[in-house]
């Protein structure tokens, strides 16, 4: 296809100009307008130092969870535990979700959403972040499973991140590059308290190109 070629394999380059004014940039074909953020993401990647009436774009982050909404969709139990939505004490706004241990032994929680949310580009770094506290008893440690998946489902690698005790709301963050093929990404919480009833709550998660 002409127009594919033309944007992602002729080694067309856009980069260091200063634009002002109501920017869009056609792309595919010409009744497809993005705006500088999608222009500047990694899917096109153009406009390195480049400005718009005198900023440069933030590129849009692949997913962005506050909890607001009543429902814990699309995360799911996966083994000896139950995810619940909490109005009131959240990091941002008013909604979190909690994640209780049902049984003494390992536990989980999973995204309910296979093969997991689109638009990685592979060998682009993104930067992985949320935040967390202890809800319910002495709060285990938690690991967050990032994982990488092609197109066709199959996970890449697993990236994690630890999230230690806290009795107050603290950030966790991790800055991972997407492995060769990657296409997709989702994850799971993983711990083992133990023993029944210790919980945590998260808020504020999001996953976008690292700066």
């Amino acid at each position: 296809m002409i127009q594919k070629s033309i944007v992602h394999e002729s080694n067309n380059s856009w980069h260091d100009n200063t634009y002002t004014g109501p920017w869009q940039f056609k792309v595919t074909d010409m009744g497809n307008l993005i705006s500088p953020a999608l222009w500047v993401a990694p899917q096109y990647g153009q406009d390195a130092g480049s400005t718009f009436d005198g900023v440069k774009p933030t590129p849009p982050a692949i997913v962005e969870q506050d909890f607001e909404s009543s429902s814990v969709s699309p995360y799911a139990p996966w083994y000896s535990a139950s995810v619940t939505h909490q109005t009131g004490d959240a990091h941002g706004g008013s909604g979190s979700l909690r994640m209780t241990t049902d049984q003494a032994s390992g536990s989980a929680i999973q995204l309910d959403n296979y093969p997991g949310y689109t638009g990685v580009v592979a060998g682009t770094s993104y930067r992985a972040s949320l935040w967390y506290k202890e809800a319910v008893a002495t709060m285990p440690a938690v690991t967050w499973n990032v994982r990488w998946r092609d197109e066709s489902g199959t996970v890449l690698r697993t990236d994690p991140v630890t999230l230690a005790r806290e009795t107050t709301w603290t950030e966790a963050a991790g800055t991972f590059t997407a492995p060769a093929g990657a296409t997709r990404v989702d994850w799971t919480f993983t711990w083992n308290a133990g023993q029944t009833g210790p919980a945590f709550q998260i808020d504020d998660l999001a996953l976008r190109p690292a700066p």
